[in-house]
């Protein structure tokens, strides 16, 4: 009879490049939005006619200030499409896609109300020596710009002061070329929110271009909105006063799922799983029980018995919320010990081998002993089949 020494072919717990990334710390990850601070406010245009209406005062905290663009009394279309730019104080580093959240408090009254009618958001990681020189007019906003489509439009009623407040508000439009369009209601004031998925690993910068479609008609292009500028006024004109960019971690979902096993007996089998958070933890599951030390994205056992058949899950937690995966399971014939499809005498031969030679394969029932009992465990599984 031979003792099988359990502690040297035990279960382990396959760990990469996973490891590592489970074992970040995960303290002080702010799952919701915080405000990333703009500076640097770059423009290819800004109206000068009526006052100074610089792209800073879009990021001064000012409602009374703000930016313009458009038609001057008596002149003519000075800026059909005109392009602002904005450099975080600090890069934003994502690991993984994270969100943000982009409002613009635009309006005023002149003959005509001024919310902005058509914009589009775009992003870039260049280093922030190259962009942005902070001037009002023919600024240098060239940047390796990705233009990002929204998930999500909405607008509000807004009062002088920038606070959201009752009345029928804009019915935001997400267009195919990513811009945001506004049409219907025009009230003096309005907040645009608008949340996006921003890909890149490093973010330094925003722009957002303010668009008009260019049509040659007095009346409208075709988007809806006036000729003359991106502005919903009748000239075309448009005021911002006030644009503010807020970044969160990604919503943590698991990007790859484990899949169904059929093992054999003696081999080695396991599961993955993905996340797109960093920094997540893991913990897979037999049947809805812990598996003590298997805590990594990857769970394997290097040698399967039958009694290892079963469900697996795995429950991934992240700063941002717990999710659990799809379960999968471990299967096996465990008489097939060659792993052919198929129960014969191989198979038997090959069992009396391991149990001759006292080997791991030879203890079939699993108790650490390798004796009469496993032959006669053995001959039973093979004769009641699979």
């Amino acid at each position: 009879m031979h003792r099988f020494d359990s502690r040297v072919t035990g279960r382990v717990l396959a760990c990469g490049v996973a490891c590592a990334a489970s074992a970040v710390a995960s303290a002080g990850v702010e799952c919701g939005f915080t405000r990333a601070a703009l500076t640097q406010a770059t423009a290819t245009y800004s109206q000068g006619c009526g006052g100074s209406f610089l792209p800073s005062f879009m990021i001064d905290t000012n409602p009374a200030t703000g930016w313009a663009l458009g038609l001057c009394s008596g002149g003519g279309d000075l800026s059909p499409t005109a392009t602002v730019a904005f450099e975080l104080s600090s890069a934003r580093a994502q690991e993984a896609a994270g969100r943000l959240r982009v409002t613009v408090y635009s309006g005023g009254s002149f003959s005509g109300n001024m919310t902005t009618g058509r914009l589009r958001i775009s992003v870039t990681g260049d280093n922030t020596n190259t962009f942005c020189d902070g001037l009002a007019n023919n600024g240098d906003v060239t940047a390796n710009w990705t233009v990002l489509t929204p998930v999500t439009a909405t607008a509000q009623v807004a009062d002088a002061n920038g606070v959201a407040t009752a009345g029928t508000a804009p019915t935001l439009t997400i267009a195919g070329d990513g811009s945001v369009v506004a049409t219907g209601a025009n009230p003096v004031f309005a907040i645009y929110t608008i949340e996006l998925v921003n890909p890149l690993p490093l973010l330094t910068g925003m722009r957002v271009e303010f668009i008009d479609s260019n049509g040659t008609s007095t009346a409208t292009d075709a988007d809806g909105l006036p000729t003359g500028g991106p502005g919903r006024h009748p000239n075309g004109n448009t005021i911002v006063r006030t644009i503010t960019l807020d970044t969160a971690p990604p919503v943590p979902v698991i990007t790859s799922q484990p899949e169904d096993i059929l093992a054999c007996f003696g081999y080695p089998a396991g599961f993955g799983v993905a996340t797109n958070f960093p920094g997540a933890t893991f913990q897979w599951r037999k049947d809805g029980d812990p598996i003590p030390n298997a805590t990594s994205s990857s769970y394997v056992d290097i040698f399967v018995r039958p009694e290892d058949a079963g469900e697996y899950d795995c429950v991934v937690t992240t700063p941002c919320g717990v999710l659990i995966s799809e379960p999968a399971q471990l299967s096996l014939c465990a008489p097939d010990l060659d792993c052919d499809g198929f129960l014969d005498f191989f198979d038997f031969d090959l069992f009396l081998g391991e149990w001759l030679d006292g080997t791991e394969k030879g203890d079939y029932d699993g108790d650490g002993f390798i004796d009469f009992f496993d032959l006669d465990a053995y001959r039973n599984a093979l004769d009641a089949g699979c």
